[in-house]
């Protein structure tokens, strides 16, 4: 990362001042009648949380993520990262480490969802190029390319049973069978942001603007009418992603939700069956994005902790 100076007629090439290396974020920059620059640093070190609903026995892996990431089985999960410019996929495994997924040298990245047991849905390839992918699991072999463009997905789920796939695409929900062939044509099935489907396969959750308000709702995937998921008003519901494993099979979804009492992003968790809604309380100092659940019943959360510094870089006059 670079901060260069450009004529404020906007003639003539930019100069470059000095270079800072990655991962590091400018939030601000403003400039001294001196010359002197002045930055904020900012850090987000990120790691993996796993606990169960009442945040006891936290866990937290350390590993750098550059998007997504689902959680797959015994601790292990897919996540995004960037190499030498490229996105790829990899798996981590608790006693492995991290692998690369796909045997192929092509871009993939998230959105991505579990397909049955042993294969993932995924972006394959960047820009207009991109299409959703199936691979195995096991071997990154890709058994699956659909044909229509997917340069504008941006969530992806998969029924439990792995015959059908949904997606979020410029806030329209549309599905697809995945046995279905390369070039099947998708069906629209309502509007929305992101989604879910819960582990017993019986509910689409969705993520959406509705009546000025981002919403929480549900509705059947056999068909039937959309009931919208209440929370309290000091809480909204945030317009990031849902997690393609966001609801369980008894009825309980993970979402992140804003409030007034606290800068970071948190888990809410709304129990359809009972009707109730808590934030979860991990105590972990940092925004807490894409919850979803474990097999095992346990939480699992991207975890970004926050860290800043003010920089000063004065101009420097040779001979002066």
């Amino acid at each position: 990362m670079e901060a260069r100076a450009v004529p404020r007629t906007g003639d003539g090439a930019p100069r470059t001042l000095f270079s800072f290396p990655r991962p590091y974020d400018i939030w601000g920059i403003n400039a001294g009648r001196d010359g002197s620059l002045y930055f904020d640093y900012m850090l987000g070190p990120t790691s993996i949380l796993k606990f169960d609903t009442a945040a006891k026995s936290i866990s937290e892996t350390v590993v750098t993520l550059h998007g997504a990431m689902l959680p797959l089985d015994a601790g292990s999960f897919l996540f995004d990262r960037v190499n030498s410019g490229k996105r790829h996929l990899a798996v981590y495994q608790p006693t492995v480490g991290e692998r690369d997924l796909l045997e192929s040298s092509e871009d993939s990245s998230s959105p991505m969802a579990r397909i049955g047991n042993d294969s993932v849905a995924f972006l394959l390839g960047s820009g207009d190029s991109a299409r959703i992918a199936i691979a195995t699991l096991r071997d990154g072999r890709i058994v699956k390319r659909f044909s229509f463009g997917a340069a504008s997905i941006n969530s992806i789920a998969a029924t439990p049973d792995g015959t059908k796939l949904y997606y979020c695409d410029s806030g329209r929900v549309w599905s697809v069978g995945t046995k279905s062939s390369e070039e099947a044509k998708p069906i629209p099935v309502t509007n929305g942001d992101s989604i879910a489907i819960d582990a017993a396969g019986k509910y689409l959750y969705v993520n959406r603007m509705q009546n000025g308000q981002r919403a929480l709702v549900r509705v059947l995937l056999a068909g039937g009418q959309t009931e919208t998921l209440a929370i309290p008003p000091q809480y909204t519901i945030s317009d990031d992603l849902l997690s393609p494993a966001a609801a369980d099979a008894s009825g309980r979804v993970l979402f992140e939700v804003d409030s007034a009492n606290s800068w970071f992003e948190q888990i809410g968790m709304i129990d359809t069956s009972r009707k109730t809604f808590t934030v979860v309380p991990t105590g972990f100092s940092g925004d807490q994005w894409l919850p979803g659940w474990e097999s095992d019943g346990r939480i699992v959360a991207v975890g970004v902790r926050l860290s800043s510094s003010l920089w000063r870089y004065k101009p420097y006059h040779p001979g002066s």
